[in-house]
């Protein structure tokens, strides 16, 4: 997937659905995966909302965040989220998200 695609997907899907998805359902067991980074403070938070994190992504993670949606390559957990369409932030988006609530 080219970058394009990647900035409109995260641009135009994945904001407005993962804002209504944690809003509405918020972040308690949900099943969230980390790529390209890590964040031992955003690990705690989360599991502080019963997050449940996963090292690998699957049909069953509810979200996975990256550090830049703007790499010029897609690492395989991106692929595998683009294949079982499940939402991709940033962690700059999930921290907006966590500091709203």
């Amino acid at each position: 997937m080219n970058v394009f695609l990647s900035n409109y997907f995260l641009n135009n899907f994945s904001n407005s659905f993962v804002n209504d998805f944690f809003i509405l359902n918020n972040l308690s067991n949900k099943n969230i995966v980390f790529s390209g980074f890590k964040d031992e403070n955003l690990s705690n938070t989360l599991i502080s909302y019963n997050s449940n994190l996963q090292q690998t992504i699957d049909f069953k993670s509810d979200l996975l965040i990256v550090e830049d949606a703007d790499k010029p390559y897609s690492s395989a957990k991106v692929k595998l989220a683009y294949k079982y369409r499940i939402p991709i932030v940033e962690r700059w988006q999930i921290l907006k998200i966590i500091n709203n609530q």
